[in-house]
């Protein structure tokens, strides 16, 4: 997702959750897609940083996190190479 792409769906963020009454589903999918490009991004950063990779894997609230973005260990190639 390019930074256009993000500040788009950053809006069409804000606008949903303006109208949220009638569209939940949306502003949720549109939630969990902004914020899964946020944890690819902390991904790529994390790649650089020794050691940061097992922290990650041993946080119980982020593990979490990644997988419910797939970005766990056995959806994403970025996490795996960061192993």
């Amino acid at each position: 997702m390019t930074d256009a792409e993000v500040r788009r769906r950053v809006e069409e963020l804000e606008s949903l959750l303006e109208h949220v009454d009638g569209t939940p589903a949306h502003a949720i999918e549109a939630l969990l897609a902004l914020y899964g490009e946020a944890l690819r991004r902390i991904l790529d950063v994390v790649a650089t940083v020794p050691h940061c990779a097992d922290a990650l894997r041993r946080d119980e609230l982020v593990s979490h996190l990644l997988v419910l973005h797939d970005l766990d260990a056995a959806a994403s190639e970025t996490f795996v190479s960061l192993l």
